[in-house]
């Protein structure tokens, strides 16, 4: 295509419009001059000759429309590509929880330490635990950062861990941005996570944005497939620059949230329990010792504080008990609760913008 600095005048279309634009132009002027020449046309109809072709016109509105159609396909594209992911069969469903080992209620709270830093993977004791219930979210922040890169350096293996751990670092990332840390620090972490120091803090909003819509996402799902939602960007989410793409069209959520729960129809079935275990994202970054106000208002969720209790309840007698039905003495899988372990945090917003 003829470049733009080459085109004499304005015009968007192909260079095959461009050159009839242009001739059409040439005739048109043409006999402009012969009209001057005989001093015979009246202005107005020099006025009318002057003025661009119908056809011009139509193939400039045409050119536009087509510009449309591709941007829409390319969105088609992306929501197509997401889609894919999740299953449509129970099959697809059971191999998938076989394979990502969340099956057993033990490997489930299993996940869930290790999500919310109550423990390491074991290939990472270098990383240590997780800060204290009342930490800064400087320390949650800077904890969660060192721990998501651990995952990323080992994802080959922890593919699905490492996707949704990228998307609660961006969640954390928000929330501390509603609670004063600066754009600046909170940037400088995500280009070193990325290992892109050249993203601008515009495309690290934009990471951002695109951690609050698949939080948005999951609240969705949550009403039409329970706590299977959060579950199913857990085992079939991608990477974070897909959520990016759809986060671009915020009018696409209701349609693919729509679209995902008649493909998993099946999840319904009496012979698929609800998980015991929540991993909405507002829910397990107030766990970690966010607050819960905070973390609502940065994700744009709706998290009451009843629901959070009760699924941190669920938390607390699961990771309190035997996998034969024994309690232990507040112990799970070798860790040890605070008293103040289920409470989420006591870190209030600041009175800044974003």
């Amino acid at each position: 295509m003829m470049p733009q600095k080459e085109r004499r005048l304005p015009f968007d279309g192909t260079d095959t419009d461009y050159v009839n634009f242009l001739e059409e132009r040439v005739i048109s002027l043409e006999k402009t001059v012969d009209d001057l020449k005989r001093q015979k046309s009246r202005p107005q109809d020099i006025a009318l000759r002057n003025s661009p072709r119908p056809q011009a016109k139509r193939k400039a509105t045409d050119s536009a429309a087509q510009n449309k159609r591709v941007f829409s396909s390319r969105l088609d594209e992306t929501v197509s590509r997401f889609l894919q992911l999740f299953p449509s069969i129970p099959s697809q469903w059971d191999e998938k929880r076989e394979t990502t080992g969340l099956v057993a209620p033990e490997q489930a709270i299993e996940v869930f330490h290790i999500l919310t830093r109550l423990s390491s993977p074991t290939s990472s004791a270098a990383i240590g635990s997780r800060p204290k219930s009342k930490s800064s979210p400087l320390e949650i922040l800077n904890d969660y950062y060192t721990f998501a890169s651990h995952l990323k350096q080992n994802a080959e293996k922890q593919t699905q861990l490492s996707r949704y751990a990228a998307l609660l670092f961006l969640g954390i990332c928000s929330v501390t941005r509603q609670t004063g840390l600066t754009v600046d620090h909170v940037d400088d972490r995500i280009k070193a996570y990325f290992g892109k120091s050249e993203y601008s803090t515009h495309y690290c909003g934009r990471m951002r944005t695109a951690s609050k819509w698949s939080a948005k996402l999951m609240e969705k799902l949550e009403v039409s497939v329970g706590r299977h939602g959060p579950e199913l960007l857990l085992l079939y989410g991608p990477d974070v620059a897909l959520y990016n793409k759809l986060s671009e069209s915020p009018g696409c959520i209701e349609d693919i949230a729509g679209t995902i729960t008649s493909k998993v129809s099946f999840l319904h079935s009496n012979a698929i329990e609800q998980p015991a275990i929540s991993f909405s994202m507002p829910f397990m970054l107030a766990f970690m010792g966010l607050d819960l106000q905070c973390v609502n208002k940065a994700l744009g969720t709706t998290l009451s504080e009843e629901d959070y209790a009760s699924r941190a309840r669920a938390v607390e007698s699961l990771a309190s008990h035997d996998y034969d039905g024994q309690q232990q003495q507040g112990t799970a899988l070798g860790i040890s609760y605070e008293s103040d372990d289920f409470q989420h945090g006591q870190i209030v917003e600041a009175s800044i913008g974003e």
